[in-house]
């Protein structure tokens, strides 16, 4: 369809494996961990914001102003052949992953989701409370989120 050319998806994904915790992602959808009540972003985001900070040109408290900060410098679908992000990480007994799209990160502060994965509740609690939170503060974007809760 003529009309879709140039449209292309983000992707974050996690795989349970013998060796640890398999997490890949492309675009500006992220994985989180929170491990002893302290939330870490564990991927870095494809846009040209995120580009500019780490070159140098643009101040980590200056991403939420500028004007380009939803441009993804890498997306499944544009004709393009990509390598995603993949690491390995080292899981621990207790872990809460958050597997979650931009239309969650753009309304919530790192804060705030830390607060809410802190609760206690299930994990479809967690995301049910993330996603509801995001609409709640007049969220327009798709907003997605799946917990993991890992337990040995």
């Amino acid at each position: 369809d003529p009309d879709l050319r140039g449209m292309g998806t983000t992707l974050v994904c996690m795989l349970l494996h013998p060796e640890g915790v398999v997490l890949a992602h492309v675009g500006d959808s992220r994985a989180y961990r929170l491990q002893n009540g302290v939330l870490e972003q564990m991927t870095s985001d494809d846009t040209l914001a995120h580009q500019l900070i780490d070159q140098g040109h643009l101040d980590p408290e200056d991403e939420a102003f500028f004007a380009y900060k939803n441009v993804i410098t890498k997306a499944i679908g544009n004709g393009e052949q990509l390598k995603p992000h993949v690491a390995l990480i080292e899981p621990h007994d207790g872990d809460i992953f958050l597997l979650c799209t931009d239309g969650l990160t753009d309304m919530l502060s790192h804060g705030q989701i830390e607060m809410i994965l802190n609760s206690g509740h299930s994990p479809d609690e967690l995301a049910a409370d993330l996603v509801a939170t995001a609409k709640s503060l007049g969220g327009h974007d798709n907003v997605t989120a799946l917990v993991v809760h890992l337990r040995k």
